[in-house]
């Protein structure tokens, strides 16, 4: 095939979606045998927008993506770049839900459920510099898993500077809050939608929330539940600090948040410092994240086994246990134990997930330094045992497990926990495990699909295009390129 006929752009945006590294352009265009004009320099150009610099003012959109500056000082909606009519249009939940429908056409199976996935996510660009970004993805069980994972299967709605704040986002979601509650038009979990690539049919939508803690406790409007001194601990549940511990319970009722409202004594009203932004929605709506839920507890078990021995050597043996396995830790400094350096390590899901894979050679050397005895070190291996189990239930592809069998399994994991270690270390994502992800399961069957790695794909895929970003001539301001 003539070079000539390859276009540039196009291969940049191949590039994006299909992530390729940098470091692997060239052995591709030796592949291909591709022209210096094909160069890295020149897809870079492309990426941040600089091939087209001269052909278009600031604000204005190249081939590939948007280039929208974002004012400290103002909230906006993503512009939608229209390529006919080359201007540009805000977009609308209704126009998203479109654009996705269209562009996948879900061919389901009988009694399969289409979901609509609302996320919400922040993002440190510098340090001087964060974003807040909201998407919307189209779920449902037939959709290949490498497919649900990538940052371009999300359409993303909102953008701003700032933090997670609960001023912040209420303003910027007021429009998307109000025609969701639309759409749903009083009814409890759905809502019907005729796509414009068929007018005749309709289509039955179930939307669900999936954020972190930190973005629920805002989403919510109650105060940082995550917190040891906090009051209550748990968003989904009224759980105070006094009982997160006892596992003793047979379960916890989820929170009503129609009934939830501000208060200026958050202590005295379950943890509720605002009127949750989606009132309208019911808690079962609002699912965990099983990504963020598995690393938490994968951190909190390995930390409590390194708080428990005092060795110099065992944390040597950590060490070279985690390399050999893939996992890289920071530098350890001078006079620093190994409960240092991992709680300054920023350790990601697949390296969370290592550690649980590889838990044995981990427990082995643990062991070898126990100071409490064999007996206390099996008891700890059948602890990371019933974890081990519980999380492969979370992420298990297809789940038959009722909430009643959960519980039963779950509490037993709990009170192990709490007999081995201060019950002080009993996190709120431990709680969520134990009590609420059952009821999740036995609704929602598969809670791995519905976990934000796309968001959390795209947020990587920020950062690593704001190292690139070009400035605006006038302002001196960088701009951010969105999907």
């Amino acid at each position: 095939m003539d070079q000539t006929y390859v276009p540039l752009t196009d291969l940049s945006q191949l590039k994006d979606e299909l992530q390729i590294p940098d470091a692997m352009w060239m052995r591709l265009r030796k592949t291909f045998k591709l022209s210096k004009k094909y160069s890295l320099s020149k897809v870079k150009q492309i990426q941040t927008g600089e091939y087209h610099w001269q052909q278009h003012t600031f604000m204005k959109v190249d081939l590939i993506a948007d280039l929208v500056h974002i004012p400290p000082e103002t909230i906006r909606h993503i512009c939608m770049f229209d390529k006919e009519s080359r201007k540009a249009s805000y977009a609308t939940l209704r126009s998203l839900i479109d654009k996705a429908l269209d562009k996948e056409r879900p061919n389901l199976r009988p009694g399969e459920k289409l979901y609509l996935k609302i996320s919400f996510d922040g993002c440190a660009l510098s340090k001087t510099m964060s974003v807040v970004i909201g998407t919307i993805q189209l779920m449902y069980e037939s959709k290949r898993k490498r497919r649900l994972r990538s940052p371009f299967d999300n359409l993303q709605f909102l953008v701003y500077e700032g933090k997670e704040d609960y001023d912040q986002m209420r303003s910027s979601l007021s429009e998307f809050c109000n025609e969701l509650k639309t759409l749903m038009n009083r009814r409890v979990d759905s809502f019907d939608f005729t796509p414009s690539y068929s007018p005749n049919s309709t289509v039955t939508i179930y939307p669900v929330i999936v954020v972190d803690m930190a973005c629920l406790i805002c989403i919510m409007g109650i105060y940082a539940c995550y917190k040891t001194n906090s009051t209550y601990r748990c968003c989904w549940c009224s759980v105070t600090k006094h009982d997160l511990a006892d596992f003793n319970f047979d379960g916890h009722d989820l929170r009503d948040v129609s009934q939830m409202h501000a208060s200026s004594d958050p202590g005295n009203n379950e943890g509720c410092r605002h009127d949750p932004i989606f009132k309208f929605m019911r808690m079962t709506l609002i699912l965990p994240d099983t990504l963020h839920l598995l690393m938490s507890q994968v951190k909190l078990m390995t930390k409590m086994l390194l708080l428990s021995v005092n060795d110099p050597r065992f944390g040597r043996e950590v060490l070279n246990h985690f390399k050999s396995i893939g996992i890289t830790m920071r530098q350890m400094q001078p006079n620093e134990d190994i409960l240092t350096t991992f709680a300054g390590s920023r350790l990601n899901y697949e390296q969370c997930l290592k550690i649980l894979n590889k838990k044995d050679g981990l427990l082995a050397i643990y062991k070898r330094y126990c100071n409490e005895g064999d007996e206390y070190a099996d008891k700890v291996k059948l602890l990371w045992d019933q974890c081990y189990t519980l999380l492969g239930m979370c992420v298990k592809r297809k789940s038959k497990v009722t909430e009643q069998e959960w519980l039963e399994y779950a509490k037993v994991f709990g009170k192990n926990f709490v007999s081995l270690y201060p019950k002080t270390y009993v996190s709120s994502y431990m709680h969520v495990l134990v009590y609420h992800i059952g009821y999740f399961l036995e609704k929602y069957s598969n809670l791995d699909r519905f976990a934000n790695f796309a968001i959390e794909c795209l947020k990587d895929w920020f950062l690593k295009q704001h190292q690139h970003m070009p400035a605006d001539p006038g302002t001196g301001n960088q701009v951010v390129r969105l999907l």
